[in-house]
Order: structure tokens, then C-alpha cells, then sequence
């Protein structure tokens, strides 16, 4: 019960409308690197298909394609 009690707190500074994306892009990078080393210690562990690779997501090759696309342009 504490931590639906937790979740129920107002969160402060919360903007729905803010730009958080210019917040956080410098750290987009980082975030894609972290990602890809994730995804080669699945393959490096035999962990080839997906529902083994957890923690894991391929969320970076999107942002990838979507960075390429807007370069492309």
C-alpha cells in the first residue's frame, strides 16, 4: 500500500507540455551506446532471441533510423 500511496503523489515541476527532449537530447548518444553494448552482451551470452534479452529493448535502432532519416533530408 506505501508505494500506490507513492504513485499517487503530485509530481512537481511536471509540465506536460514541456520540451523535455531538449532536456535530455544531449544524453541521446550515451543512451544509444549503452544500448548497443547491452544488446552484444545478450549475443556474446547466447542470448539471441528477444524474450531472452531482458533488460533489453532495440528502442535505439528506431532513433537511429529516425536521426539517419532527418540527416537524409
Amino acid at each position: 500500500m506505501l508505494i500506490i500511496k507513492n504513485l499517487n503523489k503530485p509530481i512537481f515541476n511536471y509540465d506536460k507540455a514541456d520540451e523535455i527532449f531538449n532536456k535530455i537530447s544531449d544524453k541521446m548518444n550515451t543512451a544509444i551506446n549503452n544500448a548497443k553494448r547491452l544488446e552484444q552482451f545478450h549475443i556474446d551470452n547466447g542470448n539471441i532471441e528477444d524474450n531472452l534479452k531482458n533488460p533489453s529493448t532495440q528502442f535505439y535502432l528506431l532513433i537511429e533510423t529516425l536521426i539517419n532519416e532527418k540527416n537524409f533530408n
